[in-house]
Parts: C-alpha cells; structure tokens; sequence
C-alpha cells in the first residue's frame, strides 16, 4: 500500500499530463454528446481522433511500465499540482498552455528514457489540441482556400477563394475549418512520436519523410470527399456527415497508420540486418 503514495516521477508526471490532455479534449466531448447524445458520441470517440486516445493510453502505459525511475522532487510536485490546478478553471487554455510548458520542462529534465517519452508523446499532443486550431484560426483563409482549389482541380470545377463553384443552379460548396485537411494534419505526428517511443526507436529522417507522406496522402483524400460533395449535390449529406464521410474517414487513418507503421517496420529491417 505505500508503494501507491510514493510514485515515481514518471508516474507523477504520467498522470498530470493525461488529465492536462483529457482537459483540453472536455468540451469537444460535452458539444458531440449534447448534440448527439452519448450513444453516438461513444461511437464517433467523442469527434476526436483514435490516434489522440492512443496517445494517452501510450502516456500511461509508459508512466506505469517497469523501469528505472527517479524520484520526483519538491519542484515536481509543485509543478505537477499548478498543472492539474489549471484543469479546474473553467477555460481549458491554461490546461493546455501548461501541458505545453511541463512537456517542455520535462523533456529538458528528463533523469530517465520514460521522461523523456512522455514528454515527446505530450508535446505532439499539443498539435491537434493546442496548436492545429490555433494555425487554422490564424491562416483559415488561405488554408480553406487552398482546400478549396484541390478539391476544384479533382472535380473538373473552378474555385473562388474558399468555394468551389458548381455551373447550373446547383449551390456552391463552402469550405468550412470543420472540412479542412487541415485538421487531420496533426495525428500523423502524434502517431510518429507514440509509436516510437512505445517502440523505443529514435524519430529520424525517414521517420519525418514518412510524416510528410502521411500529410499529402491525407490532404489527397479530404480533397477526393469535397470533390464528390461537389459533383454530386444531391448526395450531400451522405458525402458530408453521413455513410460517405465515415468511410472516407477510416480511409483517412487506415492511411496514416499504413505509411508511418510500414516506416517503421522497414526502418527496424534496416537495422537488423
């Protein structure tokens, strides 16, 4: 029974950083069950991606993996308590600037690999929870219309800005941030760096090369799904929300996970010859 009042730093920060995260990721939750209720949100995974729950199994499953582990000092404990403090306000920002803040510090301080593999898999969590809404609030504009002129190139229309524009009496389709590719960027790095720290591999070159790949296959098929949205209206709904949208969405992680896992499946061939 003591062993569970005395956790190690890994432990300590494990568990500050997966509340900071889970924080961040509250009121995206609350919106997909107030407007879907739990049943289709649970299924949907609250709107977030699968590759952000894995993540914060990974930060767990590291904190708590047998290893050698440091003691943590009385900074850590203040640390840790100031950020676990910031996830009771009621705006997640300060949850998620402090979990950019301590991922930083702990990477700087990392005593052990798992510190350091906490701090890697927390810090590429700050992509699709802190900065990749940032980026497409800052730059939505022209990341929306370059949506918009890929998705124009594949149906055969042209584009104006951020709609596509459709001949006859047809509506033109709008490009909101909620379609962008955009936001689907960041689960690709988040996924590099869960899967090479749960690995033990070191995030190299090839790695990145596989990331960037990730990135224009997924922009690829978002722009694949506008495009039908735009060559068949009347089918919108199935492309936009419905049947068409899941499908295109597996399609979308089933990608991600194909290039990165074969990335390093051949990295670790390479070096086992």
């Amino acid at each position: 029974m003591t062993r569970l009042f005395k956790p190690s730093r890994a432990e300590l920060y494990a568990a500050a950083l997966f509340v900071a995260a889970l924080n961040g990721m509250a009121l995206r939750m609350q919106t997909q069950v107030a407007s879907r209720g739990w049943g289709n949100a649970v299924a949907d995974l609250f709107g977030i991606s699968a590759i952000v729950w894995f993540a914060l199994y990974a930060l767990i499953a590291i904190g708590l993996k047998p290893a050698e582990h440091s003691r943590p000092r009385r900074s850590d404990w203040l640390i840790g308590g100031a950020l676990l403090a910031a996830c009771l306000l009621p705006s997640a920002a300060p949850a998620l600037a402090g979990l950019l803040l301590v991922s930083a510090w702990l990477l700087l301080s990392a005593n052990t690999q798992a510190e350091r593999s906490l701090a890697i898999i927390a810090l590429a969590l700050t992509g699709p929870l802190l900065w990749g809404p940032l980026i497409l609030n800052l730059l939505g504009t022209e990341l929306l219309d370059f949506d918009a002129s890929i998705a124009a190139l594949l149906s055969g229309h042209t584009a104006s800005g951020n709609l596509i524009r459709v001949p006859g009496d047809t509506p033109d389709v709008l490009i909101m941030p909620g379609c962008s590719a955009f936001k689907n960027l960041a689960p690709i790095f988040v996924l590099a760096a869960t899967l090479s720290q749960l690995l033990g591999t070191a995030i190299d070159r090839s790695l990145g090369l596989a990331c960037l790949l990730a990135a224009l296959a997924v922009i690829m098929i978002n722009s694949m799904r506008l495009a039908l949205i735009a060559l068949y209206p009347a089918q919108y709904d199935y492309w936009h929300a419905g049947g068409g949208a899941t499908l295109f969405s597996y399609a979308t992680l089933l990608a991600i996970l194909a290039i990165i896992g074969s990335a390093l499946v051949l990295r670790e061939r390479r070096h086992a010859v």
